[in-house]
Formats: structure tokens, C-alpha cells, sequence
């Protein structure tokens, strides 16, 4: 465990990278697809019946031809358990796929044992073609309603202006990324945005630690010291203060530990950016969105360079001691992946305490403790 943690520790180190100014001019983004949303369509038995027609558009075919049947089948507004009815005031989880199956059941299984799952949408976006076997497997859930629309990667980078850019594996990532943040925040007017991908499972306090977090940091009656030093709040315990310290607490289960995965209260500032599941701001995505799409990684390199804010002081990701999704080893479009520590986590710890009960400590960078103490949130100094 501690060659694990002094690996980690190393590595994320070597990628902090400072921050950069942001611009914050508008831009819009033309002929976005799908233009309307006043349609919804019963997935499985639009399928039933326009089956030849899925054959065709689901397996073989791409570039152009794929396109535009993705740009048809997003107006249609597909939908799995539309007689589930969410609760007023959710926040929406949005799920990115790509062809597999596998880890995707996985996945899916695990969004299933989510507290509360049925209070809030599941929001698919597709990637790619021969997508098949992602909704054989979409189809099998039942817990949460799921709204599915596909990344239109050729029309969207045309549309932005970035037609000519070569199409590789980082920029066709983060293309994808963009295109779910503006669909859901500038479409859909959702003031925040929970995130999970295919290869992650998520705990089973994964949408009531982000619904509480999101309210006491950036809702309409927040109590955290200075909304606008948090860029994002992650759901990964991961970054440079918890790996050079934490990772064996973590890994063992260490309840004599401040920070470890027993600690389901304890949050950390830190200077890292830990994407996988993380939740994002509409306000957030706004500032940065401009540079966003042009950048070609979503997470380390690229986003840790916008985290600088208007003042230009930095930015922070609030980080969890407990983690609320671990990784899924598998194979993807950058190769294998071994999964690395995140797997060797073989349980969440649970938290039964509803969102408006529930008291967090934060470690601040400024190393201010027990100050400007009110609501929900308390400040503390772990090392």
C-alpha cells in the first residue's frame, strides 16, 4: 500500500499544472442538435416498431451517413421509463457512453443502488457508432427515468468552427464532454450537472452527496465561506494532499484516520482537478466553456489550466476522504486500464443521513480553521 501511495503521490504531483485566465466573452453554439425538446418518445417501443430501421442506423455505419441519423433520432427526444416523475428541484446525472458493454452493466447495476435514484433523470449521451449493445444493456434499467441523445461529433465540431482540427481520441472526448455540459446547463437550464462515465461505479450515497454539497456550496442559500473559490466538487478522493498522505488510510478502511474512506463527512480544497464523477456549476461552465471546446483533455492537463478565477487567484475542487465512485478495469479507446488503486476499494461505507441533515468539514487551503462557521459547514486542519 505504500509503494501504491507513494506512486500516486508522485504522479499526481507531476501533473499539477498552474492556472491560466479564462475569457469570458459569450459564445453561442449554432444549430445545436437536438433544436427542441417538446417531444419524448417511448425508446422501447419506438424500437419494436421501427425495428429494420434500427438494424441500420445501430450497427455499420459511420462518418457522415451516422451523423445525420444521430441528428433525426435526437429531435425525438428518446426516452426509457418516462412514467417515473422526478422530483421538483433535482439535478440531473449524466451518464457519457461508448460502445461497450462491458464495464457498462456494471455501471449501470451500480447507478441502480443509488439512494433516491428515482428523484432525479438519467441523462445518456452516446458516442460513436455500432451502439447496440449499449442499449440492449440501457434497456435493462428500470429504477430512473433515462433521457438518450447522441453526440453528433461531425455537425458539433463544424457548428464551432473546429471543422478542420484532426479527429483524434483527446479531442473527440472532449468534444463529447462539452456537447453533454452545454446540453444540459444551456438547454435544459439545469444549475448543475452530476457526471459518471461507463467504466465508474458509483456509491450508494453518490446523488445525495452531491444534491447536499451542491446546496450548501453554490445554492440559493449556500453556507460555504466563498462559493467561488470551489471550481467543482469531485466524488474521486484523489489530488495531491490526499494521495501524499491518505491513499493507505483509503485503502485499509482506516477509521482512526481524519482521511480515510471511513471518513464520509471530510472534504479537502484541493489544487487538482479529479474529473471522475465529478459535479460541475452551470456558472462554472460558462466562464470556461469558450476555451473548454477547444482544449483537447478534459480533465488533467486541460482543466487544471482554467481554474484560475477573476481575480486570479485559484481555483479549488473540493475533494471527499471517502470516495463516492471507484474505477472498473477495462479496455477503452486509450487502451487497457488496469483500474489502478480506485479498484482495490472493495466497499463504499454508508451514510444514511438525508441531505438537509448533514454537517461536512472542509480542510481550507488558506489554512483558516473554524471560521465563518454556520449551516451545514465547519472547517477543519487534518495535516
Amino acid at each position: 500500500m505504500k509503494s501504491t501511495q507513494s506512486n500516486q503521490c508522485g504522479s499526481t504531483v507531476g501533473n499539477t499544472v498552474p492556472g491560466r485566465g479564462k475569457r469570458s466573452e459569450n459564445f453561442d453554439w449554432p444549430n445545436f442538435s437536438p433544436s427542441s425538446f417538446n417531444i419524448e418518445t417511448d425508446f422501447r417501443k419506438w424500437k419494436n416498431e421501427s425495428i429494420e430501421y434500427w438494424k441500420k442506423v445501430s450497427s455499420n455505419l459511420n462518418g457522415d451517413l451516422l451523423n445525420d441519423e444521430k441528428l433525426k433520432m435526437n429531435e425525438m427526444g428518446l426516452t426509457l421509463n418516462s412514467h417515473l416523475k422526478p422530483k421538483d428541484g433535482h439535478l440531473p446525472i449524466w451518464l457519457r457512453v461508448f460502445k461497450r458493454r462491458t464495464p457498462l452493466d456494471i455501471s449501470l447495476a451500480a447507478i441502480c443502488k443509488i439512494d433516491d435514484i428515482s428523484d432525479t433523470i438519467l441523462y445518456v449521451t452516446v458516442d460513436g457508432g455500432d451502439f447496440d449493445p449499449v442499449f440492449e444493456e440501457l434497456e435493462k434499467v428500470t429504477c430512473v427515468k433515462v433521457k438518450i441523445y447522441f453526440h453528433p461529433i461531425l455537425s458539433d465540431l463544424k457548428n464551432l468552427g473546429l471543422g478542420e482540427r484532426n479527429l483524434d481520441n483527446s479531442l473527440t472526448l472532449n468534444s463529447h464532454y462539452v456537447y453533454g455540459m452545454y446540453l444540459l446547463t444551456q438547454k435544459l437550464n439545469y444549475p448543475y450537472v452530476i457526471t459518471i462515465e461507463d467504466d465508474l461505479e458509483a456509491s450508494p450515497d453518490f446523488y445525495r452527496y452531491h444534491y447536499s454539497l451542491y446546496h450548501l456550496v453554490y445554492g440559493k442559500n449556500a453556507t460555504y465561506y466563498d462559493s467561488k473559490k470551489i471550481f467543482a466538487i469531485a466524488a474521486f478522493a484523489h489530488g495531491p494532499h490526499i494521495d501524499c498522505n491518505f491513499i493507505v488510510a483509503k485503502l485499509s478502511n482506516d477509521y482512526t484516520s481524519k482521511c480515510g474512506m471511513a471518513s464520509v463527512h471530510q472534504l479537502i480544497e484541493e489544487n487538482y482537478f479529479p474529473g471522475w464523477g465529478s459535479g460541475i456549476a452551470k456558472e462554472i461552465f460558462l466562464e470556461y466553456w469558450r476555451d473548454w471546446r477547444f482544449n483537447g483533455y478534459i480533465y488533467d492537463y486541460g482543466l487544471s489550466q482554467l481554474r484560475t478565477g477573476d481575480s486570479g487567484s485559484p481555483r479549488y475542487t473540493l475533494v471527499p476522504c471517502s470516495t463516492r465512485v471507484r474505477t472498473i478495469a477495462n479496455n477503452g479507446v486509450n487502451g487497457g486500464n488496469s483500474g489502478g488503486w480506485g479498484t482495490q476499494i472493495h466497499h463504499f461505507p454508508s451514510w444514511n443521513q438525508k441531505p438537509s441533515d448533514r454537517v461536512y468539514y472542509v480542510d481550507r487551503r488558506d489554512g483558516v480553521v473554524h471560521a465563518d462557521v454556520k449551516g451545514k459547514i465547519m472547517y477543519n486542519k487534518l495535516v
